[in-house]
This record gives C-alpha cells, sequence and structure tokens, in this order.
C-alpha cells in the first residue's frame, strides 16, 4: 500500500483461483480516496489477466526452447567437421579398414546432419507467429469490450470516459 500525492491510499495484488482443471489469475487493485481526514471511497478493481498469464509462460518456454536449440546446435558443426577430418586424415593411413573408417565417419556426419535438421525444426516450432497487424479503431473496439461486459452481467454498471469519435490505431 502505498499513500499518493491526491492523498489516497493504493494496494495491488496478482490473485490466482484455482478451479479445478483451470486457473483465472487476476490484476486486484484498491484505492481509497481521503476527503480531508474522512475515507471518501473505495474503488476496487479485478483484471482477469490470465490470456496475459498464458501468453507470458508461453513466451518464456518459446524463449527456452531456442535457447535450447542454439546449445545443442553449436557443437554440431564441429563433430561434423572433426568426422571429415579424421576420414581424410587417417583413411589413407588405415589400410585396409579405410572402408571401415568412412562408413564410421560418414554415420557421424549424417546424423549431425539430421539432427540440425531436428533442432531447426524445433526452432521454426518455438517461434512465436508474426503478429497480423491491421488499422482499427481502438474506441470502437473498447465500446464493444464494455457493451459485451455489461451484456454477460445485468448487476454490474460501467462507467467509461470514450471519446464519441474514432481513435485509429495499429492493432
Amino acid at each position: 500500500a502505498s499513500l499518493t500525492a491526491e492523498h489516497a491510499l493504493q494496494a495491488q495484488a496478482q490473485v490466482t483461483i484455482d478451479r479445478g482443471e483451470t486457473k483465472q489469475t487476476f490484476a486486484v487493485i484498491a484505492i481509497r480516496e481521503w476527503t480531508g481526514e474522512e475515507p471518501a471511497g473505495t474503488i476496487v478493481t479485478f483484471d482477469d489477466i490470465s490470456d496475459l498469464v498464458a501468453a507470458e509462460r508461453i513466451a518464456a518456454w518459446a524463449d527456452f526452447a531456442r535457447r535450447v536449440a542454439h546449445e545443442i546446435k553449436n557443437p554440431l558443426t564441429p563433430i561434423q567437421l572433426s568426422a571429415e577430418r579424421i576420414k581424410r586424415k587417417f583413411g589413407p593411413k588405415v589400410g585396409e579398414d579405410s572402408d571401415q573408417l568412412d562408413q564410421m565417419t560418414d554415420v557421424i556426419v549424417r546424423q549431425t546432419n539430421d539432427l540440425r535438421r531436428i533442432v531447426d525444426e524445433f526452432s521454426k516450432f518455438a517461434r512465436m507467429p508474426e503478429p497480423d497487424r491491421k488499422h482499427g479503431d481502438l474506441a470502437e473496439l473498447m465500446r464493444a469490450a464494455v457493451l459485451l461486459q455489461e451484456n454477460g452481467n445485468p448487476h454490474i454498471s460501467y462507467v467509461t470516459d470514450i471519446e464519441s469519435g474514432p481513435m485509429p490505431v495499429l492493432l
């Protein structure tokens, strides 16, 4: 809780409610305003941030997957180059076993290439898709969201201060 210049006490918290198979996360903010020595009123807001928390978790896993893929991919080129050098340098020196050396080093090269392809696919899978940006009207979007909430619960009234004209933005 903190005392602001407007003489209001504010507290905020993140609350997670476990509903069996699903969890809902809310950002809760409570503001108590004062007029002189007397409390003037309290405003409590609950914002469902479940989707935001889920998106953050997905982004964290995607970042982790990219890092793992990078760490796996790093040694693949040196492994492949070392196998090719062994083949070139020691192939002529092993005599009758050179065919066997060729087969073994070919397996190393082939497997490193296969692993590189798997890591590349894993990296592609972990990438978040590019956002689909388009021009829109933020005021209309906010009005529609409020209307949807009002229709969802007739026992709650909403007070909004949204400009009457359009608010063009890139969404």
